[in-house]
């Protein structure tokens, strides 16, 4: 499989321009742990102090160089609200995070086209939980995606990401295959003729977690979310391919990483109780569904900044 940690031809740290220095990590927050050679954007990547311990030029490579096209409904915008949020968070951080998300690119800034509807309707397909198929297998977000990427105005898009509203009860072997199959469409040297250059890099995500099914065994509970993150999770491990891991986020604490089998991603008390014990560590962002969660919103960024300096060429080191 094509390996989608790969820099695009001509993206090097030449291409980053000089950035603000990384605020300081909190004194309450564990070292950094060594991301070298991770896909998976878990619990343990979505933490302050990793996003605090990127490099600067692989920040601004991945600002400068990546064209993000991003779908989903209400709960997608958990990790926009958290992104947006994070710019007013430190001194410094309204520039190295500066990002937009309408699809106008801004110097300076990462640019990300979130749900899309014109010049392609691309939010018309709503999420991946709209997974109904047509003769050929293919979903509307397939279809969708597909469209967008090969409108003229869009060659320079070189990654997308959709999200799940609840993925309880989805054969995610639909999303897997649609996914792969777009993967292949558009690696470097895949049928849409695309090239080093501009190859898409093509983001995974989980689902938020539902509550009383963590590490329940298949009979009885099929499809449940621990288990359609598992297999998500299990895929692109195998094909090293990335992901956004929103169950992970949802079900282990944010510093001891203490796993919750029966959390509720919409009601995370146990995030709470950190940030009621840890004022001052988080910054107000309102996340979706969650609104008095703020901290999960700022998971979901950590975890969303670590995946774009990774796309862009970051080792994790």
């Amino acid at each position: 499989s094509e390996d989608q940690g790969t820099t695009p031809e001509g993206e090097n740290s030449s291409d980053a321009e000089t950035g603000n220095e990384q605020s300081e990590v909190p004194e309450n927050d564990p070292a950094p742990i060594s991301s070298a050679g991770k896909y998976i954007a878990d619990h343990t990547i979505a933490k302050e102090t990793v996003l605090r311990s990127i490099p600067v030029e692989a920040i601004n490579r991945a600002r400068n160089n990546l064209h993000i096209m991003y779908c989903g409904t209400s709960h997608s915008s958990q990790t926009t609200d958290g992104m947006d949020h994070l710019q007013d968070y430190k001194s410094g951080d309204d520039t190295l995070f500066a990002v937009t998300f309408n699809g106008n690119p801004v110097s300076g800034s990462l640019d990300i086209h979130y749900r899309p509807t014109s010049p392609v309707n691309v939010y018309s397909a709503a999420d991946l939980s709209n997974d109904t198929t047509d003769a050929g297998g293919h979903t509307a977000y397939y279809r969708r995606t597909v469209e967008y990427l090969d409108h003229p105005d869009h060659q320079d898009v070189n990654v997308v990401m959709w999200s799940w509203c609840s993925i309880e009860g989805h054969n995610v072997e639909i999303y897997l295959d649609n996914f792969s199959e777009l993967i292949e469409l558009y690696k470097a040297g895949g049928a849409k003729g695309r090239t080093l250059e501009n190859q898409v890099t093509f983001v995974f995500m989980t689902g938020y977690a539902r509550g009383s099914d963590g590490n329940t065994p298949e009979p009885p509970y099929i499809r449940s979310p621990y288990q359609n993150h598992k297999r998500i999770v299990d895929f692109c491990k195998a094909n090293s391919y990335f992901c956004l891991d929103y169950w992970s986020h949802d079900t282990h604490q944010y510093e001891t990483d203490e796993f919750y089998p029966n959390a509720q991603g919409n009601t995370p008390t146990h995030l709470l109780d950190w940030m009621n014990d840890h004022p001052g560590d988080w910054y107000e962002c309102d996340p979706a569904h969650a609104s008095d969660y703020d901290l999960l919103g700022n998971r979901r960024a950590y975890a969303a900044w670590w995946l774009w300096a990774r796309i862009a060429g970051w080792d994790g080191n």
